[in-house]
């Protein structure tokens, strides 16, 4: 399995500027899943920009509650994403694990990470509804160091239009 740099956040801020109000990337009280649309243009990106900056966790004070909530949310999540079929293959390909058998908790629990990092640090929206183009999509890519944002498409490939330094300025609370 890959190698992945996790840190802790608290700025709502942040999350809610680069993907809307509401989010999967903090451990929430309750589970919402939400659609990973377009996995294989997410993956490009990363493969692009590297590994994406996120912060999972936004409280230090009890982590081993934060830890057996996302444990649990892992474990209720994981037969809503299976039904995600492209997105779930492509995070199982990512991951290394196999599509065809029962995988363990910590398997269950790494695709559940993995679903939050694709939402978290990677947002991607049609640009045009034209079918006579190839599809264009806007995207913003909040990296370790640096946020991208651009366009990507099969045609013209990865346009970045904006970079700056990434603002993950993960809160220790």
């Amino acid at each position: 399995m890959k190698a992945l740099t996790v840190t802790i956040l608290l700025s709502a801020t942040l999350l809610a500027s680069a993907l809307g109000a509401e989010s999967p990337c903090a451990e929430p009280k309750t589970l919402t899943i939400q659609q990973v649309t377009y996995p294989e243009l997410r993956y490009r990106l990363e493969s692009k920009f590297g590994l994406p900056g996120v912060c999972m966790s936004y409280s230090l004070l009890d982590q081993d509650a934060v830890a057996a909530l996302e444990r649990r949310h892992a474990e209720e999540a994981f037969p809503q994403l299976q039904k995600q079929e492209a997105a779930f293959r492509a995070m199982s390909s990512h991951l290394g694990l196999p599509t065809n058998r029962k995988l363990s908790r910590a398997e269950r629990l790494s695709v559940y990470r993995e679903y939050k990092i694709l939402l978290c640090a990677i947002s991607i929206a049609p640009q045009n509804r034209d079918d006579t183009r190839p599809q264009t999509f806007k995207f913003s890519y909040i990296g370790e160091q640096d946020k991208f944002e651009g366009t990507i498409s099969e045609k013209n490939g990865i346009i970045i239009e904006r970079k700056q330094p990434s603002e993950l300025n993960c809160a220790l609370c």
